[in-house]
Order: structure tokens, then C-alpha cells, then sequence
């Protein structure tokens, strides 16, 4: 585990892996309320956001 942190590439795919879930978390969303994000659950996304990537992050390290 400890050498995986000292590799590169290591980084590279965990914050590809957090943009592809923030996006896929958005198009969720989008396809959810028929391609027209009212404001309301816009607003809901950016506060789900962090709670989410903290608990993919996490999981991420775990396996």
C-alpha cells in the first residue's frame, strides 16, 4: 500500500477516478430531471459534492 503512494501514476488515477465520478454524479442528475437542472437541485449537487467525493476518495484508499 505504502509503495503505491509513492508512484506516480498512483495519483493520476485517483483523480481521474474522482472526475469521472463528479461527472457521472452530474449527468445523474441531469438525466434525473429530463436535460434541465433547476436551481434548486443544482444547489444540492454542489453541497452533495464534497460529502461524496470524501466518501469515494476513502473507499478508493481502501481497496
Amino acid at each position: 500500500m505504502f509503495f503505491q503512494l509513492k508512484n506516480y501514476n498512483f495519483y493520476i488515477i485517483f483523480f481521474l477516478d474522482l472526475l469521472l465520478f463528479s461527472l457521472a454524479l452530474f449527468f445523474a442528475y441531469f438525466i434525473r430531471f429530463e436535460f434541465s437542472l433547476p436551481d434548486v437541485w443544482l444547489q444540492q449537487f454542489w453541497q452533495l459534492l464534497p460529502i461524496a467525493l470524501l466518501i469515494k476518495s476513502s473507499a478508493f484508499f481502501a481497496m
